[in-house]
């Protein structure tokens, strides 16, 4: 749950951030997490489905949106077999909601591989946090 946790973290600590780069993050609710993966949601957030929507990047990009507006780019990067992106697509269009720039580049062909999708941008991640960063 990397993508989550650095949109998550990105979003709630947004003054200790230039940039956020996620893959293929998983943005499910928490009735999804409950039907993919019942044990991680009882291990973590002790069964409890609000505390895991409250810890959720969509709840984090509403309560913050106005400090992240113009200051913290988002790329999301996905493949476009991968069984995540509904929640993806979910989270696009609430950060368009929210007037918050943000770039979705879908990778033909991939799945929830993280390994492909870092072959499949090379180095832009870097250069995306590069170009932030200066700013």
């Amino acid at each position: 749950m990397g993508g989550r946790g650095a949109l998550k973290s990105a979003c709630k600590y947004v003054e200790l951030f230039s940039s956020v780069v996620a893959f293929a993050p998983a943005l499910v609710d928490a009735e999804e997490m409950q039907q993919r993966h019942p044990q991680l949601l009882q291990r973590v957030f002790n069964g409890d489905a609000q505390r895991f929507e409250d810890n959720s990047p969509r709840r984090w990009a509403q309560a913050k949106a106005e400090a992240i507006r113009g200051k913290l780019p988002i790329w999301i990067i996905c493949g476009t077999e991968d069984g995540l992106l509904p929640g993806i697509e979910r989270m696009r269009r609430l950060l368009g909601q929210l007037a918050i720039a943000h770039e979705l580049e879908l990778i033909p062909g991939i799945g929830h591989d993280l390994p492909a999708l870092a072959d499949a941008i090379q180095t832009r991640g870097f250069a995306f946090a590069a170009k932030a960063f200066g700013q």
